[in-house]
């Protein structure tokens, strides 16, 4: 794969009515979303060895290609900097999404740092293994 094809919210479907328009009168939730938090990232950014990340370490060249890519197209919307709060908001709008269950995304996970308060990395829950 020479280029990065182009991607888009809803890429692998066709695109017809508006959200609202389809979506049942129920409260809609979409349950797969992210939200980066910068001043995680730099609070951890000192502490982290990204040769220990797997995204980072096993990743080809084309992913990583696409990774960063994605990272600046979808920086704003995804932190609600730069205005990207309002942009979110609107496109859950007229997606006729009413709720999201936000979780950091895949780069933000860290479980290669170690505790900053302890020294030791952080235990894991039964649910995570």
């Amino acid at each position: 794969m020479n280029a990065i094809h182009p991607y888009g919210p809803t890429a692998a479907r066709e695109h017809g009515k508006p959200g609202r328009e389809l979506r049942p009168k129920s409260t809609t939730i979409d349950i797969h979303s992210h939200v980066g938090v910068p001043a995680a990232a730099a609070l951890v950014k000192p502490h982290l060895d990204p040769a220990s990340v797997p995204l980072a370490h096993f990743s080809t060249p084309e992913t990583k290609a696409v990774n960063q890519r994605q990272e600046a197209d979808r920086r704003a919307r995804m932190t609600g900097l730069d205005g990207g709060l309002a942009d979110r908001l609107r496109d859950l709008d007229q997606m006729g999404i009413d709720l999201q269950l936000v979780m950091p995304p895949p780069p933000q996970l860290y479980f290669t740092v170690r505790s900053l308060r302890s020294g030791r990395r952080p235990r894991r829950s039964a649910r995570s293994s």
